[in-house]
């Protein structure tokens, strides 16, 4: 890639750096004479470090717009006019100057590799619409905010909260996780907050809380629903103030972090949760589908942990067909296991057969299954009725039931009904 600075003034040093990784650097002191430069070698990107809007500027855009280079200006007094002038002409993003080396990622991310967030992320899936929202990830890198993970144990949301922490803040920044399932209420706000000598039994020396040990790096919060109610106005204050008071501490402690945070169900519909921490955390929510939702993910998620086995082996087309049937309860931490179960097949070719007795009943039952039409008051309903008046009193009676079992949660409900949000609020309307 080749860019183009346009300043009078200094580039800092990890911007200037990040700009040669990037590319061909070229420094130019004044628009009129970048046209020349441009004549002598083609440019991708331009930087602008604008101090006064004039004429030259507007024809610039114009210039770039035309050549599809992509611009990028750096300016805080710009009118709302102007803004939107130099958005219709083409400029692609308007940041408040110094150049930051957070912009360029921002800008890189964005623009120039569809397929960088793909080389950073090891997380399989085929899933369009994670990776759609993933892209956008990239908007941290200037407005940083709490990250939110939605989905069902075992998904790999702390694999994920991970690689996210190394793709914004880098691995040689702190990453603390924590899961709140794990200790009791008495001891969350002590390993949360941290505490001080003698503040309570127990309490022989100063202890740093994990918000602390996350100062400029990323504390992971895992099944944040089960956090006391206490514990919740405690983290929205710290959230909104980057300070804290250690359990019997008389003063204040800042520690500026990333919060990523993860729940297996909608936390809304817990009673026992604040609905202004919740707003809080969902600044950037990315929703993981379960594994039964991706069948799609089942031979490439069996082709990369086939990989790291010792022995090799390798699985029947038919045999994978049925895996791709199954209903994975335990989504990819279950497929893990499974791979190392039959890691020592005989013969090395895993068929139906070698599978775990688990799955096999799972088929045996789903074939076992007796067919509605092998009832003959069915069929004599759908003659008498119809079969759409039939399909319509299945689905009212199989929605109220379901419903009623999940205490009205709808998230569950759909998830359990595995159905879309048209269709439940369809059969809502339908059925009340």
């Amino acid at each position: 890639m080749r860019i183009a600075y346009l300043s009078d003034g200094l580039v800092s040093r990890p911007s200037l750096n990040l700009l040669k990784k990037l590319g061909e650097v070229s420094f130019v002191q004044h628009l009129a004479s970048y046209k020349k430069m441009q004549n002598v070698k083609p440019i991708d990107l331009v930087i602008i470090e604008l101090e006064n809007i004039d004429e030259i500027l507007w024809e610039s855009l114009e210039f770039f717009k035309v050549r599809n280079i992509f611009v990028m200006i750096l300016g805080d007094q710009l009118s709302m006019e102007n803004i939107e002038k130099c958005y219709l002409l083409g400029c692609h993003d308007i940041f408040t100057p110094p150049l930051k080396p957070e912009y360029l990622k921002y800008f890189w991310g964005k623009y120039f590799s569809k397929e960088f967030i793909f080389s950073k992320f090891n997380y399989v899936t085929r899933d369009t619409s994670f990776w759609k929202k993933l892209r956008k990830i990239n908007q941290l890198f200037i407005d940083p905010g709490p990250i939110l993970l939605k989905g069902p144990t075992g998904v790999g949301k702390t694999h994920l909260a991970r690689m996210i922490h190394e793709y914004l803040l880098g691995k040689d920044k702190p990453f603390i996780p924590f899961n709140c399932s794990e200790f009791s209420d008495s001891l969350i706000e002590s390993e949360l907050f941290g505490h001080k000598k003698g503040s309570f039994t127990g309490a022989i020396t100063d202890k740093l809380g994990l918000l602390s040990l996350a100062d400029r790096g990323t504390l992971f919060i895992d099944e944040i629903g089960t956090m006391p109610l206490t514990m919740q106005k405690k983290l929205l204050k710290a959230l909104e103030e980057k300070s804290f008071y250690p359990v019997g501490a008389g003063k204040s402690e800042k520690s500026n972090f990333q919060l990523i945070s993860a729940t297996c169900d909608d936390i809304l519909d817990h009673k026992s949760f604040r609905s202004d921490l919740y707003y809080r955390l969902e600044g950037f929510v990315l929703n993981i589908k379960p594994l039964k939702e991706r069948p799609y993910d089942i031979p490439l998620l069996f082709n990369e942990f086939l990989k790291k086995l010792p022995r090799k082996i390798i699985i029947t087309p038919e045999t994978m067909h049925l895996l791709k049937k199954y209903n994975w309860p335990g989504n990819v931490r279950e497929l893990k296991n499974l791979i190392r179960l039959i890691g020592s097949t005989d013969g090395g070719v895993v068929a139906e057969k070698d599978l775990p007795e688990k799955i096999q009943k799972f088929f045996k039952e789903k074939q076992n299954q007796i067919s509605f039409l092998s009832n003959d008051a069915v069929k004599d309903l759908i003659s008498d009725v119809g079969l759409n008046m039939v399909v319509e009193n299945f689905e009212d009676q199989a929605f109220k039931y379901f419903l009623v079992k999940n205490d009205g949660k709808v998230r569950k409900t759909m998830n359990e009904l595995r159905i879309s949000n048209n269709t439940f609020y369809r059969i809502k309307n339908r059925a009340h």
